[in-house]
């Protein structure tokens, strides 16, 4: 709350991921709501491997904050400070831009829905079955728009443009379904998140009665997307999926709104050294050149995806993966010593980004936006390759408008 009232975004959405992620799936085990996803792996008395994976977190945490805070006080220091600058644009050039890969995005993912005769399938092979292999750079051009939308909708608010806040909602709208076309709900879910922390940090104070409806709505949306994936799948493959139907309401939300991240934490601090070595930073390596397109790079190492390669493990002939949290990453990597070194980085990030927080909205959207999309909960072997597909990108394009475009 104190970096959210103060906007520093750096380190408000990297401990509000670290709590959405980390807290909220023990206190269901903990109550008895629930078991460790998958279920046939915990079938004894778990809790002495929860607690195991429960000291992970604390490390993480721990040295999270605190180098965070030490290093926040040193860039802050560092940093000279000027009135918030807003940075005005043109309003027709940037919907021009916006529109532009709106529809570049439009373009080639109904390129590749008619190539596989049919949106299920199209998005069954790309979600399930990973048949895009070389070919997943194509679905940023709708993420990269979808971003663009934002800075418009935002400018459109602040110069109080009704026309343009209008166009650019109906350009959320496209945007986000053209992402989940690709069956990505995550990316949705982080632009809205984010998108509403900018608004009510700088445009309108948030109230309680705001924020509950604001997180219903959030949890609706994922939701639906969810279930709404599941029916396109269904008439893929030609039977019923339903898998959150048949399952219990805790278990299904967890799996929803990936809160079981953790129990792969669990399970993986359970098995690593035992079922399974070290990785030995192999991952993080293979994370330095993930960026590489596989269509320019044939042979490019799979291992930077840890959550694909660790469900391997136990269902090998699985193509979705159990992503394991960052801080899973780290330790199925290194254990304790590389817990320690990644949360130090990743505070010491957190805390430059920070520094820069309340400098113009042009600074806040791209802090936000790396913070958001590249940061996230930590850093992790993904890490390198997001900056590149994703945050690069936006930045230029947001660049350009702001350099090229803005009048007094």
């Amino acid at each position: 709350m104190r970096s959210f009232k103060s906007a520093k975004y750096g380190s408000f959405f990297l401990y509000f991921f670290s709590l959405y992620y980390l807290s909220i799936r023990p206190v269901f085990i903990f109550l008895g709501l629930d078991v460790p996803i998958p279920f046939y792996e915990f079938q004894y008395d778990f809790y002495g491997d929860i607690a195991r994976a429960n000291l992970i977190v604390m490390l993480w945490v721990g040295v999270l904050f605190l180098t965070q805070s030490y290093f926040e006080k040193i860039f802050l220091s560092k940093v000279e400070r000027k009135p918030y600058n807003v940075n005005f644009v043109n309003l027709n050039y940037l919907f021009f831009l916006t529109a532009f890969m709106t529809l570049l995005g439009v373009m080639v993912t109904s390129f590749f829905i008619l190539k596989f005769g049919s949106l299920s399938e199209f998005l069954y092979q790309v979600k399930i079955e990973k048949s895009m292999k070389g070919l997943y750079v194509f679905r940023e051009f709708s993420a990269w728009a979808l971003i663009l939308t934002g800075y418009l909708f935002l400018n459109s608010k602040l110069i109080g443009a009704k026309y343009y806040v209008v166009i650019s909602v109906m350009l959320i709208s496209v945007n986000g379904l053209f992402i989940f076309f690709w069956g990505n709900r995550t990316t949705i879910g982080f632009f809205i998140f984010m998108l509403g922390v900018l608004y009510f940090s700088r445009f309108q104070r948030i109230n309680i009665k705001t924020l509950f409806l604001s997180t219903v709505l959030l949890f609706v949306i994922a939701n639906g997307l969810r279930l709404a994936r599941e029916d396109l799948h269904s008439e893929a493959i030609g039977h019923e999926v339903n898998s959150l139907e048949a399952m219990g309401p805790i278990t299904a939300l967890s799996l929803s709104m990936h809160l079981s991240e953790y129990d792969g934490l669990v399970l993986a601090s359970r098995d690593v050294g035992k079922r399974f070595a070290f990785r030995d930073g192999e991952d993080f390596y293979n994370g330095l050149l993930a960026w590489v397109p596989r269509f320019l790079w044939k042979d490019k190492p799979l291992t930077h995806n840890v959550g694909l390669w660790f469900r391997q493990v136990y269902e090998r002939d699985k193509n979705n993966g159990w992503p394991i949290t960052a801080v899973g990453d780290w330790f199925v990597n290194g254990s304790w010593l590389y817990v320690f070194f990644g949360a130090a980085l990743t505070g010491i990030i957190a805390a430059f980004l920070d520094s820069y927080c309340n400098k113009s909205l042009f600074v806040d959207y791209t802090i936000v936006i790396f913070s958001v999309f590249a940061l996230g909960q930590g850093i992790d072997p993904g890490f390198i390759q997001t900056i590149f597909l994703k945050y690069i990108p936006v930045f230029i394009l947001l660049y350009f408008a702001k350099s090229k475009i803005r009048f007094s």
